[in-house]
């Protein structure tokens, strides 16, 4: 039989620590903390040195064209120098400034062949008391003005100018003088158009030689332009004046003076426009001058029409075997000759009174008349502007 268990003993040592076991994984994140107070403002720095300046941008595209401006008239006084206008209110004068010299060559440029500027060609000297301008020796001086005078279909203007032979020159047999006019087109380009030749319109002195015992002043003048004068270029805009000293290799010195460009006085007697200066040989629609097959030609005037220096057209002329008719012209006038609205005339003709009706294009109609005879003498109307 099993015995009563006896009590415990006493614990016994403690064991040797056993190694460190290995470090368990990271634990996670904890919360972020809160957001600090900003703090106080350090104080500012030394300013930095200048940096140096950035590149040219870009040219920008150019402005849209101006609206154009007013038309003037030299008659009225106007002078167009480079790009800037003035009135002269003395328009009975010289629209040209510093015609006589007397301000030097202001106003004025000097050439060696019409193209060519240069400052050894001529100069300003004094004789008898005037300015005059002077080619150098055994050189052929070009001038003409800065100033641009604009010109205006029927409006005949005057050229003219004063020249001599220089003192001490009288023995000297060789060179030529002129007198010119220079026109520009609206792009401001010089132009022809003459039957000189060139763009150098030489017109009323072409090719003149001086007597070499002549020292006296000589004076020069005529019209260009409009309906009397001699014509211009078809499409000139602008004029001005200009001449040409001791022209071909000359061993001659020449002064000029008093170069001037007026608007010319009204002629005294009108100078008609017939077919034949009109590049027609007949009219339309079956209409001839009366006399067309009559001995006597002075008999009935001729068809014809010009422009008087007020600006008013007028026609003449006893015409016959046509049809009258609204619709179909009789002869149609050129720019310039036209009036701004229809104009209806009451004439004369076989059947009494007649109808004449002139368009805004030019067209001339006999629209009421007589096959025998009808009469478009006494027929006046102001041309457009």
């Amino acid at each position: 039989m099993t015995g009563d268990v006896g009590p415990s003993g006493a614990q016994g040592a403690p064991g040797i620590t056993g190694p460190r076991g290995a470090d368990g994984p990271t634990g996670p994140q904890g919360p972020i903390g809160v957001t600090g107070g900003i703090g106080p403002t350090g104080p500012q720095g030394t300013q930095g040195v200048e940096g140096s300046a950035g590149p040219a941008g870009p040219t920008g595209p150019a402005g849209p064209t101006g609206a154009p401006g007013p038309t003037y008239f030299a008659g009225d006084g106007l002078i167009l120098s480079g790009n800037t206008f003035s009135v002269d209110q003395t328009a009975n004068d010289s629209l040209i400034p510093n015609s006589d010299f007397q301000s030097g060559l202001t106003g004025w440029s000097v050439y060696s062949n019409g193209v060519s500027p240069s400052s050894t060609a001529g100069t300003v000297v004094t004789n008898a008391g005037e300015f005059v301008f002077q080619n150098n020796a055994l050189q052929t001086a070009w001038i003409s003005s800065d100033t641009r005078i604009p010109v205006s279909p029927g409006i005949a203007y005057t050229v003219s100018g004063r020249f001599r032979r220089a003192d001490n020159n009288v023995n000297n047999n060789a060179g030529l003088i002129y007198l010119a006019v220079r026109a520009f087109d609206s792009t401001g380009n010089n132009i022809g158009g003459s039957t000189d030749g060139g763009t150098w319109f030489y017109h009323p002195v072409n090719a003149l030689s001086l007597s070499s015992t002549d020292t006296s002043w000589h004076s020069f003048a005529a019209d260009v332009g409009g309906e009397f004068g001699r014509a211009l270029p078809a499409n000139a805009v602008t004029i001005t004046v200009g001449a040409i000293l001791n022209y071909n290799s000359g061993n001659r010195t020449y002064q000029v003076t008093d170069l001037q460009i007026n608007r010319a006085d009204p002629p005294r007697t009108p100078i008609w426009r017939t077919l034949s200066a009109s590049g027609q040989n007949s009219l339309s629609n079956g209409w001839i001058n009366y006399n067309s097959a009559v001995n006597d030609p002075n008999t009935f005037n001729p068809f014809g029409y010009f422009k008087d220096a007020n600006g008013m057209v007028h026609l003449r002329g006893l015409i016959r075997n046509g049809t009258p008719a609204f619709s179909t012209p009789i002869f149609t006038l050129p720019p310039g000759f036209r009036p701004a609205f229809r104009q209806l005339a009451s004439t004369i003709s076989n059947d009494g009174v007649a109808r004449v009706d002139i368009a805004v294009n030019g067209d001339i109609f006999v629209a009421l008349g007589s096959t025998a005879w009808t009469s478009l003498d006494n027929i006046s109307f102001a041309a457009q502007q």
